[in-house]
């Protein structure tokens, strides 16, 4: 969390000059890559540099442009959808090897020399994981803590946290990635076709747990990066195709146009006014 905040104080940077958004993420990936490095070194049974390094950067890392890159290549776009999965790959990799520089500093410092392979692969697991059985009892404060990411209204953020909720689950009981997005984006679109309200927020905040940023991050830390263009790339895909076939479900070719939707929701409400009003009438006389 403390490193999540001076990432986020880096970060505002942004705001003043963005041409200089690689030099922001460089810098806030060495400060974290060298923290966890210190810490994981100091206290290896209690500090874990996997974990560190990919939770206080998930708002710098970039499977949501890896796949919504995709659904825009699906899209016909081809230039723009190809162009951001690139650059989400490319970026990815900039975090990624900052980690590594900010660790091998660090590692330096205290030990005295270059740290190898062997070394580097022993820390990114942790030595006392969560059990987890807390897992429920996390999810909603996590779900909720990642939804604010979006900027949400106040109102909208318990059914993004929901989504974030649906697709953890899904994913965690092991089903398929694209399953789980086919049903966060269907859940999203019919919820807006009912309620009239935007199905993006929803649809950020569900995704957010499958697009494959801390993979990413987590595959170019190790050691071994056998095939991992094509990982990155078959996980996206797969998001996008469920993600697009949830949004197909919710179209007015499926469930009819969108105005006979609200309809029946106003038709609904003005029944009900009505029968509140009838109600309070007859208890008032």
């Amino acid at each position: 969390a403390v490193l999540a905040a001076a990432v986020h104080k880096i970060g505002k940077a942004r705001a003043l000059a963005y041409e200089e958004r690689v030099l922001t993420e460089v810098a806030s990936s060495f400060v974290v890559g060298f923290s966890a490095g210190l810490l994981a070194l100091k206290w290896p049974n209690t500090f874990c540099f996997g974990a560190i390094p990919v939770a206080a950067l998930l708002d710098l890392l970039q499977g949501f442009k890896v796949s919504f890159g995709v659904i825009e290549v699906m899209s016909k776009n081809i230039i723009t959808g190809t162009a951001r999965i690139f650059e989400g790959i490319l970026f990815t990799g900039l975090v990624s090897y900052s980690i590594l520089a900010g660790f091998g500093f660090a590692f330096r410092i205290l030990m005295g020399h270059t740290p190898n392979a062997d070394s580097l692969s022993s820390m990114l697991v942790a030595a006392n994981g969560l059990d987890k059985r807390w897992f429920p009892l996390i999810l909603p404060f996590l779900t909720t803590a990642w939804s604010t990411l979006f900027w949400p209204n106040r109102q909208d953020l318990p059914l993004m946290a929901l989504h974030g909720i649906l697709a953890y689950t899904l994913n965690l009981l092991g089903m398929p990635n694209f399953f789980a997005a086919m049903c966060v984006t269907f859940s999203a679109g019919l919820i807006s076709r009912f309620s009239g309200r935007g199905a993006l927020g929803n649809t950020y905040a569900g995704l957010y747990a499958l697009v494959p940023g801390a993979y990413m991050a987590t595959t170019l830390l190790a050691p071994s990066k056998v095939g991992f263009i094509e990982r990155v790339l078959s996980v996206a895909a797969t998001i996008g195709v469920g993600g697009w076939a949830g949004t197909l479900l919710c179209s007015p070719t499926i469930l009819g146009k969108t105005s006979g939707l609200h309809g029946w929701s106003s038709n609904r409400y003005k029944k009900e006014q009505r029968f509140k009003s009838q109600r309070e009438n007859l208890l008032y006389f």
